[in-house]
């Protein structure tokens, strides 16, 4: 068995490459594990927020300029609120004085375009240790760290462990103990579309609030080539409170909504409504342990407001 490496991440989606990415630029080694070999898709609502592209640009401007140059994403230039009775606010989103950033404030990417850039640039840092397509089986506590068991008998000795491994993470349940409360967790389904109407040009995301289906919203966002990720999400409190159907709700305001089944009678969806889970940060949880901390989602740090777990899960991984 090889030495101990000073830190193993397990995840590779934000968080992971995150973290990865700002040891590898103070010169530290580590190991990044995914179980999935990349591009792979993530059910997400897609926003690529300010949050990113700041840290990114921190931490190497050069980053943010090959974002750029891919054909894999949307700028986003402001946010519009709908209230439930159709009035919108805009916030448009101003570069803060002094600001370099070489491109847009924020994005909207695929998961399986931005996640992919992101292991890419990780692949490009010599001090970090790709491990892909292996899964996780066992966790074993050592006095001086982690031994992490992979698939095919191969055991990594670590002396941090950093988990970043999504919503689903078996570390943070059983190992952390993290629960799974309804008032700080929500539900959320999302499809992908092409030709919905009404799409504003200055590269507005469209946050919809509806009387019947608060505390919660729907979204479109636009994406390249005419296409758009729309999806619904709700406190899944609420959800069970009132039974509600995500899936049928969802298709009720495509196809009912007085105003907004407009704009996608002409629209095509690509492929079918998926389901997700949001472990929201509303509540106070201990995300860290002997030799251990956990990251991203797996830290249940989804934004409670916008349900956006991109920008606090590359905000975990830099500060880890």
């Amino acid at each position: 068995m090889n030495d101990p490496t000073p830190v193993c991440i397990v995840g590779a989606g934000p968080a992971g490459t995150s973290a990865a990415l700002k040891l590898a630029y103070h010169g530290i080694r580590c190991v990044l594990i995914d179980k999935a070999t990349f591009p792979r898709d993530k059910i997400c609502g897609d926003a690529v927020s300010g949050k990113v592209t700041t840290l990114l640009n921190r931490l190497d401007p050069d980053i943010i300029r090959r974002f750029e140059a891919e054909p894999i994403k949307v700028d986003v230039w402001g946010i519009q609120f709908f209230a439930p009775n159709g009035i919108p606010m805009e916030i448009p989103f101003v570069p803060a004085p002094g600001s370099d950033l070489p491109g847009a404030p924020g994005y909207v990417s695929r998961r399986w375009d931005f996640d992919h850039f992101m292991v890419r640039e990780v692949a490009r840092r010599p001090e970090v240790e790709l491990i892909l397509g292996k899964a996780v089986k066992d966790y074993r506590r050592l006095p001086e760290g982690w031994e992490v068991h992979l698939e095919g008998g191969e055991a990594i000795r670590t002396r941090l462990l950093l988990v970043a491994d999504g919503a689903h993470s078996r570390f943070s349940r059983h190992v952390a103990g993290l629960p799974t409360e309804k008032k700080h967790h929500a539900g959320a389904v999302r499809a992908y579309y092409r030709g919905v109407t009404g799409m504003d040009p200055r590269g507005f995301i469209e946050l919809h609030f509806l009387k019947e289906l608060t505390p919660g919203y729907f979204w479109i966002f636009p994406l390249p080539n005419g296409a758009a990720n729309v999806g619904l999400g709700m406190r899944s409190d609420y959800i069970s409170k009132r039974r509600v159907n995500l899936r049928k709700a969802f298709e009720q305001v495509v196809q009912e909504h007085p105003v907004l089944s407009r704009r996608f009678a002409q629209a095509e969806r690509e492929g079918p409504v998926q389901g997700y889970g949001l472990p929201l940060g509303s509540g106070r949880y201990r995300i860290s342990g002997d030799h251990y901390m956990l990251l991203g989602d797996a830290a249940h740090l989804v934004d409670p407001l916008t349900g956006e777990g991109i920008g606090n899960g590359f905000y975990s991984g830099f500060i880890a």
